[in-house]
């Protein structure tokens, strides 16, 4: 509700909170509902009051419902998804790029040192997809601003990218000394 300032515009608002579930009554003034969903027998959802074109007032709707109405159904965000799927592919990386080639290093094999160069996205790759997948659709948001953000963005890959290098370079040296041991 905070998103939705008094002020804004009909454009501004459906940038920022999308498309409206309904529409509650036309003409003076024009009221938007975003349903949230039912509990038991109250259906919520948050109201937009415009007159004049511009946002006058936000506030919490309550509606009485009978158990047929449809409960209205979260759906999980692409962002979500996407931080899931960048955070499995950081852990088998991990296991492929680091546990592996050690582990057969130790046995004195070979086998599994082309992984490793792929050992220097892991701490972004990870780092994307915890922030993805705590955040969700928030995270689109926070990444698309610009200015100062912007190169504080950019500085955290910086680093993130420099970990993963050290990381590749302390598994290369493990590798290096396991062979060496006889």
């Amino acid at each position: 509700m905070s998103r939705a300032r008094k002020g804004m515009t009909k454009a501004q608002v459906e940038e920022c909170l999308g498309a409206r579930s309904r529409l509650i009554s036309e003409g003076e003034p024009e009221i938007w509902a975003y349903d949230l969903g039912r509990v038991d027998h109250t259906f919520y959802s948050i109201r937009i009051a415009f007159t004049k074109g511009c946002v006058f007032q936000s506030y919490v709707g309550l509606e009485p419902c009978d158990a047929s109405f449809p409960p209205v159904r979260n759906v999980l965000p692409w962002q979500r998804l996407a931080g899931m799927a960048a955070v499995m592919a950081s852990m088998l990386l991990g296991y492929l790029g680091v546990f592996a080639p050690i582990a057969d290093a130790m046995h004195h094999r070979t086998e599994s040192a082309f992984f490793t160069r792929f050992t220097i996205v892991i701490p972004a790759l990870l780092t994307m997809g915890l922030a993805f997948t705590i955040l969700g659709d928030r995270t689109s948001r926070l990444l698309v601003n610009t200015g100062r953000l912007a190169w504080m963005e950019l500085a955290l890959l910086l680093v993130l990218v420099v970990l993963g290098l050290l990381l590749f370079l302390w598994v290369d040296h493990v590798v290096e000394s396991y062979a060496f041991q006889f």
